[in-house]
């Protein structure tokens, strides 16, 4: 699932972002590149849409013209703790919640890059790279907002707490039984900001061209 690179910072950034769900891993992800994965888990991920406006070199200049679309992928590792609990609902649902042109809100860190050769839909250049965002916290708008929505976002102690597995380990999103014999919309109207807490010269944004 992830593409190593030496550029990736040490520390995974933390970012927030609201944009539009592509869809989910269920018919976005490759069958034979993500089997291990199984079905639960490819239902608890997906693609989202946002993007972004590129800022000139000096600062007293304005922002170029234009926007740049590009995709996340947004997984929530449903056998590693702590989202084994608090996904239950996600896992029991019978549909996916990543609807695809409803929004969707998080708070989460940058866990790598994607293999574009598991996507359905990859972006054309090998250089644009796919974000893994894994949710700290987060939120599923139904199509039509609503102000009564529940947020679903853990206590400030178990945000801060890390997955009890390498968040680098491809097993921590494997189903058991995978695992177990695998051992040793337009962006225009979208709302989105995609910020990096690293110092800004570690942080790069890499734009996909999928759906340009």
């Amino acid at each position: 699932m992830f593409n190593s690179t030496n550029a990736f910072p040490i520390t995974s950034p933390v970012v927030t972002f609201t944009g539009l769900i592509v869809g989910s891993g269920l018919t976005l992800l490759h069958d034979e590149a993500t089997e291990a994965l199984g079905n639960i888990q490819k239902k608890c991920c997906g693609f989202v849409q946002l993007s972004t406006y590129i800022n000139p070199e000096k600062p007293t200049k304005l922002p170029f013209k234009g926007y740049h679309p590009f995709q996340v992928f947004v997984i929530f590792p449903i056998h590693a703790k702590p989202w084994s609990s608090f996904c239950k609902a996600m896992m029991n649902k019978q549909e996916t919640n990543f609807q695809p042109d409803t929004y969707f809100f998080c708070t989460g860190k940058v866990a790598g890059f994607l293999d574009h050769n598991m996507m359905t839909c990859p972006p054309r250049l090998t250089k644009d790279l796919v974000f893994i965002i894994v949710p700290d916290s987060w939120k599923f708008h139904e199509k039509t907002i609503s102000q009564n929505s529940i947020w679903t976002t853990p206590s400030a102690t178990k945000v801060t707490e890390q997955p009890a597995t390498d968040p680098y380990d491809r097993a921590a999103f494997m189903s058991i039984s995978k695992r177990a014999t695998q051992q040793p919309t337009t962006p225009a109207t979208t709302s989105a900001s995609f910020t990096s807490r690293t110092p800004r010269t570690e942080s790069t944004i890499l734009i996909p061209s999928c759906l340009y």
